[in-house]
């Protein structure tokens, strides 16, 4: 970035300068080597302060956050956890059935259907209602249960 400074005197003057910015926080970096498809656990996570300046793809700030998920990939010490690196453990399985829950501000539906694409919890999927046969699409709130928003 550059900076301007100026002096409005009696010998008014201007330059611009160069500069840096730099942001340091506590992120996640792993303490241990991951192989693919491995939990981490909270024992594998530590908060180091870094420049968060350059990172572009995200960073997490809370080991709870990240404790659960697996390896999409090995990962090494110190490398910094980033979103793309990490995904939620599956709980649902393509194929298998499902409690969708159809919610809204005076209605409560339960029915069963079935997941059309695996996922984990918080991720939107396709659901094929078994009594109606029709595909909604839900987020899944714990393994085996889907929300539908009405």
């Amino acid at each position: 970035m550059t900076v301007g400074i100026r002096c409005e005197g009696s010998s008014p003057w201007k330059i611009y300068v160069s500069a840096r910015v730099r942001q340091y926080r506590p992120i996640a970096v792993l303490t241990r080597p991951l192989p693919k498809g491995a939990p981490v656990q909270p024992g594998d996570i530590e908060l180091r302060e870094t420049d968060i300046s350059t990172l572009t793809r995200g960073f997490f700030t809370r080991p709870a956050d990240i404790t659960g998920m697996t390896a999409r990939r090995p990962l090494n010490n110190g490398e910094i956890l980033t979103p793309i690196l990490l995904e939620a453990p599956r709980a649902v399985a393509k194929g298998n059935r499902v409690l969708i829950r159809a919610q809204g501000s005076a209605l409560d539906v339960v029915m069963m259907g079935e997941a059309l694409r695996d996922g984990g919890i918080g991720e939107r999927i396709p659901v094929r209602n078994m009594s109606s046969g029709r595909i909604v699409e839900a987020v899944i709130q714990a393994p085996g249960e889907v929300a539908v928003m009405y």
